[in-house]
């Protein structure tokens, strides 16, 4: 975050900490753009990833008056329900004993973890850090439900996808590592198709956690973006002739 600007114009939620707060099927756009609005910020920039990318797009939709554009990077905007990819995860990773690994042995930290990275190997540094945060059978409850909340939350995924009309237009850039054994080509296609202005950054052989897997390109394309929409708006408020 420190490469892309003072630490005081970027804001990161603690979405784990929200699960534990409201039920997941509830701990979702509304509850995302509150604290947005509150902070008193306007012309913002979404970067969402994964259940971010969801999430995020949701806040979007309920205030679209705080935000500006969008980085989605690995993520999907839709229900999943009915694709095998999709079934498989949410029934075998969702289904109560791996449920109970999580929950006892933090499975999810200790394996999906290193599996989204494809490029580096996590530090145990970073390694520390995620399981610090999990770190009691308690705090992990989020993130044992969550795989199954990608075939329960279906509901709330299609409000998602019935919103997209009303943000498609908004600048896009989709950074996405394409080594990801999550979401495929398939997914970074339909995001291509639904947000019309945007531009697609491939971080080759980078995993789900793109942005921590290859961090300077990912940074990098941000940067660059960034920097062309700043020069868009220069020339769109420039004097004409």
């Amino acid at each position: 975050m420190a490469q892309l600007g003072t630490p005081r114009g970027k804001r990161v939620l603690d979405y784990a900490a929200l699960a534990r707060q409201t039920p997941l099927d509830h701990a979702r756009g509304l509850e995302v753009a509150k604290p947005v609005g509150e902070l008193g910020l306007d012309g913002v920039t979404l970067v969402g990833q994964d259940w971010g990318g969801m999430i995020g797009l949701a806040a979007v939709q309920r205030r679209p008056d705080l935000f500006d554009r969008l980085v989605l990077a690995n993520t999907w905007a839709w229900p999943v329900n009915g694709i095998l990819h999709f079934e498989a995860f949410g029934r075998i990773v969702g289904g109560l004993p791996i449920r109970f690994l999580v929950r006892r042995l933090n499975l999810l930290v200790n394996a999906f973890i290193p599996t989204g990275h494809r490029r580096r190997k996590p530090t145990v540094a970073e390694m520390t850090h995620y399981s610090q945060a999990l770190n009691t059978p308690e705090r992990r409850q989020a993130s044992a439900v969550l795989p199954g909340r990608v075939l329960a939350s279906r509901d709330f995924f299609a409000e998602v996808e019935a919103g997209l009309a009303g943000i498609a237009h908004l600048p896009t850039l989709i950074v996405w590592g394409d080594a990801d054994i999550a979401f495929r080509r398939h997914e970074r296609e339909r995001l291509e198709a639904t947000f019309t202005n945007h531009k697609t950054v491939i971080v080759e052989g980078a995993g789900t956690y793109v942005e921590s897997d290859a961090p300077e390109e990912f940074v990098a394309a941000i940067r660059d973006w960034a920097a062309t929409q700043r020069g868009d708006a220069s020339r769109a408020s420039g004097p004409s002739l």
